[in-house]
């Protein structure tokens, strides 16, 4: 629900923009801010919240007239295989299964649309299984197709889990940057031991099962 804004008839006020597409002035003035494909509305409080289209941002103006702008959750895909299954389906989850030796490798892609800057926060991937993990490659973040840096990992759970995280800031204007690839290679371990945390991560395989993984974006 928006309360809807009452202009006097005849009177055109610019309370936000300078008339020019652009992404610039947050922090200062809303006049001297350049917006790109606004949709606005009031709220209760007399706040004025435009969100814009082409900037994948949703911007405030107070009543003072001082317009700030908050990034948008940017949405990531897992694509991936093992030799069990097929492609994993681009998606928030999926859950493939892995045997003891074989692997599950899986991308992390963070896009921009229409070369916007881009701040997902801090993204971490997180891993299950029953019995714990074994590390078979390594675990990477990369301006694609160059890797640039490794990504932190720790286990939780026992061993149980594993997470990666990186705190990535993709500025995606004035570069050929065209998305943000996380590379992640983990192994299941059926009936491991999965109390301790070595500096590799491993753990000992035990008996040959099939054990589901779930991987999900945070």
């Amino acid at each position: 629900m928006t309360t809807p804004a009452t202009v006097p008839t005849g009177t055109i006020t610019t309370v936000a923009g300078t008339g020019a597409a652009g992404f610039d002035g947050g922090g200062g003035p809303a006049v001297r801010a350049e917006l790109n494909g606004p949709r606005i509305a009031l709220d209760r409080s007399g706040n004025l919240c435009g969100s814009e289209t082409n900037n994948h941002r949703v911007r405030k103006v107070g009543t003072g007239g001082i317009g700030r702008h908050t990034p948008v959750q940017i949405p990531a895909e897992i694509t991936g295989d093992s030799q069990d299954e097929p492609a994993l389906r681009p998606a928030q989850e999926s859950v493939p299964e892995a045997k003891p030796g074989d692997s599950v490798s899986f991308n992390v892609e963070i896009r921009s649309l229409n070369n916007q800057p881009v701040n997902p926060g801090t993204p971490a991937q997180r891993c299950t299984a029953p019995t714990g993990f074994a590390f078979t490659g390594g675990a990477s973040y990369g301006y694609h197709p160059a890797v640039t840096g490794n990504l932190r990992t720790q286990l939780e759970d026992g061993g149980r889990t594993v997470i990666m995280s990186s705190d990535p800031h993709v500025n995606m204007g004035a570069t050929a940057r065209t998305a943000l690839i996380h590379t992640i290679g983990i192994r299941a371990l059926p009936d491991a031991a999965p109390g301790s945390r070595p500096a590799d991560g491993s753990a000992a395989i035990g008996r040959p099962a099939p054990v589901p993984l779930s991987a999900h974006v945070l």
